[in-house]
């Protein structure tokens, strides 16, 4: 044996006091920037770390109201109503993300080198995602006897359509502008525009109530309250965030093609990502019923909580590795340490308190969903460190390997759900998703300790 070469024991104690240190490290870290102020300025002074922050908020916020709009919907419309409001809910936030053709990514890796072309690049994608949506709702419309039975009442009415078709542009632009901000890294205008239309959702549902029971009535709150706060934020906002700025319908085919490649592969790993959430509420619906729907909305969407945190740290992430990928090592450990720093203690009141929380919705409530909820707190922990590992290959372009990674999500939920769902209820739901980020975050953990030993992060 050669004497130069340390014993494996010394390699792994060293190993360890190495792990141990940066462990310590992090705790005095954290420590500090709870108790000293001059240390929260320099945080907030930091581009990653400030635009992290504003978007922790708006994901906290948006979740939050919900909570309380779902309280009072709840209580006042019936069971089926709930259950059939959420699921086009869920339906039209699925066409919304499907409508943006993945520009939402393209925007933040390349709009911030976009120069002369940038108010360009933002109107052919707004004009891009509309007309997408608006064809795709149509299309769903037509079919949705064979997608989904349960949702027929949505074309029954040319109000309901209407609604519906509105809902869908909605969500298209939302997602679009939030991007636009997250890529010039003025994440607190996302802040706003989520305020707006979290203030009127609640507003506008207590000025309902005498008027209306069914369930268009909480679809029309929705659309109306997301397309009033898009029209304030492209009127007084994104003139803010992109210089001499005008909303003008237009499609630039030399942006198109500069920017589709990129946006489509990330466009197909979100939408297997996506679908087996948004798809999750339609298995629902049909393989039980409209009333377990409901409480699998309202669980699934108060855990969807702690995942917010994880995709606010995460978008700074992209945004600040488009804009500096040199700088990309240091901000991953950054968004490593704030995700775990505010996602634990969260995740454990959450998990301990689920039963409570849901019995503020209805004992039936609580009793069906708290084993679905405390599932979904669980699962945060590794889907944190998978959505930091997806932001890692988007700076990098490593496209092949993050759809390869959502198409294995998307599966494992997918299957397993549907295989339990006629044994286990709702709770198969979260069984689903924990296993698959529980998979997938084994692969990632071993890729980040790799990246980690080799210094580049």
């Amino acid at each position: 044996m050669d004497s130069s070469t340390p014993p494996k024991s010394f390699q792994k104690n060293s190993w360890a006091n190495r792990l141990k240190s940066q462990i310590a490290g992090l705790a005095n870290e954290t420590l500090g920037l709870v108790i000293s102020r001059q240390k929260q300025k320099e945080l907030l002074g930091t581009s990653i770390y400030r635009n992290a922050f504003y978007l922790v908020i708006t994901n906290i916020v948006g979740p939050l109201t919900n909570f309380f709009f779902w309280i009072v919907v709840a209580r006042i419309y019936a069971t089926s109503d709930v259950g059939l409001a959420s699921a086009t809910n869920s339906i039209a936030a699925l066409l919304g993300l499907l409508s943006t053709l993945g520009f939402e990514f393209g925007l933040v890796r390349y709009l911030a080198n976009a120069d002369q072309n940038t108010n360009r690049m933002v109107n052919t994608s707004f004009t891009l995602g509309s007309l997408t949506s608006v064809l795709f709702s149509i299309i769903f419309l037509a079919g949705v006897g064979s997608f989904s039975p349960a949702l027929v009442p949505l074309r029954q009415n040319p109000l309901y359509i209407c609604l519906f078709i509105l809902f869908a542009i909605v969500m298209t632009m939302t997602i679009l502008m939030s991007n636009v901000f997250v890529a010039q890294r003025h994440a607190k205008y996302t802040m706003i525009v989520n305020l707006i239309s979290c203030t009127l959702q609640l507003v506008m549902i207590l000025l309902l109530m005498p008027f209306t029971h069914s369930f268009s009535g909480i679809v029309a709150v929705f659309a109306f309250s997301g397309a009033i706060a898009l029209i304030f934020g492209t009127i007084f906002l994104l003139p803010r965030t992109l210089k001499e700025y005008r909303p003008v319908p237009v499609i630039n085919i030399g942006i198109v093609k500069e920017i589709i490649h990129f946006s489509f592969t990330n466009y197909v790993a979100n939408m297997l990502w996506s679908f087996a959430i948004y798809l999750l509420p339609i298995m629902v619906v049909n393989l039980l019923n409209k009333e377990s729907n409901a409480y699998f909305y309202i669980a699934w969407t108060m855990g969807a909580v702690l995942s917010t945190i994880a995709g606010a740290t995460t978008n700074a992430l992209f945004a600040e590795g488009s804009f500096d990928e040199n700088q990309l090592g240091t901000n991953v450990w950054r968004c490593l340490k704030m995700t775990y720093f505010l996602l634990i203690p969260a995740a454990l009141i959450v998990f301990l308190l689920a039963d409570k929380l849901l019995l503020i919705y209805g004992t039936d409530y609580s009793s069906k969903g708290r084993l679905l909820l405390r599932l979904m707190c669980i699962t945060a922990l590794p889907l944190s460190m998978n959505s930091i590992y997806i932001s890692i290959l988007r700076v990098q372009k490593r496209t092949t390997l993050l759809i390869l990674l959502s198409l294995v999500v998307a599966a494992i939920t997918l299957i397993t759900s549907y295989l339990l769902l006629p044994h286990l209820g709702i709770t198969a739901t979260g069984i689903g998703w924990l296993v698959s980020q529980s998979v997938v975050a084994i692969f990632v953990g071993c890729r980040l300790l790799k990246l980690r030993k080799t210094g580049q992060i």
